[in-house]
């Protein structure tokens, strides 16, 4: 009986249809034939890749992906592959930024470290022709991230444009004077100071527009103030007519460039007459005109395609690169030859309304960190003597522009420079105390020199205000007694800023160095007596603001005293000396004047 139910379930077995169960998918036949495949991307050999097996298309995926410790991988597989294969850069070039400058701003600290650590490394090995295409690109983001809401994103943006302020400058700072990146990195820097983004136009008083205050730390400021130092000098200096970026800081392997004795002319014009004519003059054969002899039958030579005539215009400019505006203002006037540059009043009326706008987070700066700087008994931290040079650097800079010419200097700006050096006077000159690390001494005769050259402008200013003293007496007959009172107290200020500084020259040139605390006579170097130049012929020309050691000598006794040391600094030094020839053009000029 069991054995015949069985044969009869095996029976019907091929015609039961099977129940299907909740969840359960329809099940294959014994027969069904398997018809999926599956495919892999085999990559080209000749394709490069990292050590983890990713081309450079993956990793620029990879930038976008939402986990941080990936981004940072990517970054890294990016200098891999482009330190073995660098000549892949150019073709991927367009790329590699459009990926890299979004992430500019991310919000994961460990990744912008790293991106910094990329692009320093990267930036400086990019041709600058083909960097500054992208220059747009690169301060659109950067720009955005000096704005950001979280102050260390701020900060790191800041980085970012020194790393770019070194390779594609002119890119950065240009539009500074009107609404273009330039213009809206200064706000930036600004912003983050809080110290005002709108200067009102030309005239007013600087509005602060700053969204989130925020206290810096010390380290925070040092890398604003630095990079903004940086910024300021390439803006200032490219602008200017009289010197350029690599010449606004003393550099005595270059022609001398005596901006300071523009007092001396009667106009600008004579002074720059005066100065070109100084200036090494090199003989070279384009300047000459070819000449050929008449033929009667032409044959083909080999000097068949040279002109008879001279096209200044089509020859090589070693100055500074054509720009679009340059090359406009050829074709307009074709009689001035080669780039042209800003007036130089557009430059200090920038650069008033920008210092104008600064001088209170300098001031509070440096009256913060020179105390602990220069304190005789403790040990200052590199950070607040390198905030106090950074804050001295920056006020250099940007009086020096203001007073190029003296003329058109406004009262505020002397009465903002007058106060800024009261505040140094305390601190002049300082001396290295023994026990200090060498790095104090080097601090020390930065700050020297910048106060020397700070108190010089402010001299050339005063001596320019007595000119025309006389006619605002005319217009103004019963003038307040406070102006008066004020005038006399800051000239008295000036005659014991301009006896220390006289001493200290004294020193300098006679090898007595007064930053040293081992007491050995050493030679002044050549970048030193060229910044100390503007401040020697400023208490050689103001006979009135060199004070009296005694009532009873001439006027102008301690001026002939510095003349003096001078004259003999320059006959003493040694012909094989690198300051030889700064002397002999010095003095030349002494003479000339």
């Amino acid at each position: 009986m069991p054995k015949s139910s069985k044969k009869k379930k095996d029976k019907a077995a091929d015609f039961t249809k099977a129940k299907l169960k909740l969840g359960k998918g329809k099940q294959l036949a014994n027969n069904a034939i398997d018809t999926s495949f599956k495919a892999r991307f085999e990559k080209d050999a000749s394709t490069p890749l990292t050590k983890r097996n990713l081309s450079f298309n993956d990793l620029i995926a990879h930038l976008k992906h939402y986990n941080a410790t990936t981004r940072k991988d990517a970054i890294l597989g990016l200098r891999e592959l482009l330190e073995s294969h660098w000549d892949m850069l150019e073709v991927n070039l367009t790329a590699l930024i459009n990926a890299v400058v979004r992430i500019i701003g991310d919000e994961d600290a460990g990744v912008r470290k790293i991106l910094l650590t990329f692009m320093s490394w990267l930036v400086p090995r990019i041709p600058k022709e083909n960097l500054i295409p992208h220059a747009q690109l690169l301060l659109l983001f950067t720009t955005s991230a000096q704005t950001h809401i979280f102050p260390e994103i701020r900060i790191d943006a800041v980085k970012f444009l020194d790393i770019f302020l070194e390779g594609i400058p002119q890119a950065v700072v240009g539009g500074i004077d009107s609404k273009g990146h330039g213009s809206r990195v200064l706000d930036a820097y600004l912003g983050i100071l809080n110290a005002g983004t709108k200067f009102g136009g030309s005239e007013g008083p600087a509005t602060a527009t700053s969204t989130a205050s925020v206290t810096l730390s010390s380290a925070s400021k040092l890398v604003v103030y630095n990079s903004l130092s940086m910024f300021l000098k390439h803006a200032l200096g490219y602008k200017s007519s009289e010197t350029s970026p690599s010449q606004d800081e003393a550099d005595p392997t270059k022609p001398m460039r005596a901006w300071f004795l523009m007092n001396a002319f009667s106009t600008q014009d004579a002074f720059l007459e005066f100065e070109q004519l100084l200036q090494p003059q090199q003989v070279s054969q384009e300047r000459t005109h070819p000449h050929q002899a008449w033929k009667g039958h032409v044959e083909f030579e080999d000097d068949d395609d040279e002109f008879l005539s001279l096209y200044p215009l089509a020859s090589t400019s070693t100055g500074h690169p054509w720009t679009l505006q340059d090359l406009t203002n050829v074709l307009e006037n074709p009689i001035a030859v080669g780039p042209t540059a800003s007036s130089s009043s557009s430059d200090s009326s920038l650069a008033g309304r920008i210092a104008q706008t600064l001088h209170p987070s300098l001031v509070a700066t440096f009256l913060d960190y020179a105390p602990a700087a220069f304190s005789p008994s403790g040990s200052p931290s590199e950070a607040d003597c390198d905030l106090v040079l950074a804050v001295s650097r920056i006020a250099h800079t940007l009086y020096k522009t203001v007073f190029q010419e003296v003329n058109k200097a406004q009262e505020v700006h002397e009465a903002e420079l007058q106060s800024l050096l009261g505040y140094m006077t305390p601190y002049f000159a300082a001396q290295l105390v023994a026990g200090r690390n060498i790095r104090f001494e080097q601090f020390y005769e930065e700050y020297n020199l910048i106060y020397c050259e700070l108190a010089a402008l402010l001299m050339i200013a005063s001596k320019g205000d007595s000119r025309v003293s006389r006619k605002r007496k005319a217009r103004e007959p019963q003038s307040s007694s406070s102006r008066s009172s004020s005038k006399r107290n800051g000239h008295e200020t000036l005659r014991k800023q301009a006896a220390a500084i006289s001493d200290f020259i004294t020193e300098k040139l006679q090898g007595r160095s007064t930053s040293s605390s081992s007491g050995i006579s050493s030679n002044i170097s050549p970048s030193a007596y060229l910044t100390l130049l503007p401040t020697i012929w400023t208490l050689i020309s103001n006979n009135d603001l060199v004070p009296l050691a005694d009532p009873q000598d001439q006027q102008g006794s301690n001026s002939n005293e510095v003349l003096q040391v001078t004259l003999d600094h320059a006959v003493k030094v040694s012909s094989k000396s690198a300051c030889k020839r700064l002397t002999v053009e010095f003095v030349a000029r002494l003479v000339l004047c």
